[in-house]
């Protein structure tokens, strides 16, 4: 299940992603190690999927900085909610909370170095925008050259 919150909502609008040069991703262990009497330890997978944990900076600009504040401060409850965010590692969105507070780092001419951690929380998804274009009592849902055909009701 998706969040209704969506990044990519906020306005002004912000980085789409981490900076290449900061961005890390760590996959969580889905392992559990248990101490046996003698011999070796036993290890046995927990879970059959793994959740992965991103990590980055993004330049942002002052009114982008104010934006994100109001973002992770009030629309998450302080990284308590879950969100759309775009997959750093590759197409598509995934659903992320925040994995700690962000730390903000002044740079020169009014920009932030903004870095936080985010937690998987969902699996990967497809979201597409598409345009909405009226033609002829017709309307056309396009997305570059993709295009479905919805006639209107009259």
């Amino acid at each position: 299940m998706t969040s209704s919150l969506n990044w990519f909502d906020i306005s002004p609008e912000l980085p789409e992603n981490f900076e290449r040069s900061s961005f890390n991703e760590t996959e969580k262990g889905a392992s559990v190690t248990t101490s046996m009497s003698a011999g070796p330890n036993k290890v046995r997978r927990r879970f059959s999927a793994t959740r992965s944990l991103y990590s980055g900076n993004m330049i942002m600009d002052a009114s982008q900085k104010s934006a994100f504040k109001v973002f992770y401060q009030t629309t998450t409850r302080l990284g308590e909610l879950s969100f759309n965010f775009y997959n750093p590692s590759n197409a598509g969105f995934i659903e992320v909370q925040f994995n700690g507070p962000p730390v903000y780092k002044a740079l020169a001419n009014s920009y932030w170095g903004v870095s936080f951690n985010l937690k998987q929380y969902g699996e990967s998804f497809a979201f597409f925008l598409y345009d909405l274009v009226a033609e002829d009592g017709t309307y056309l849902l396009t997305q570059d050259d993709d295009q479905l055909a919805i006639t209107s009701e009259s």
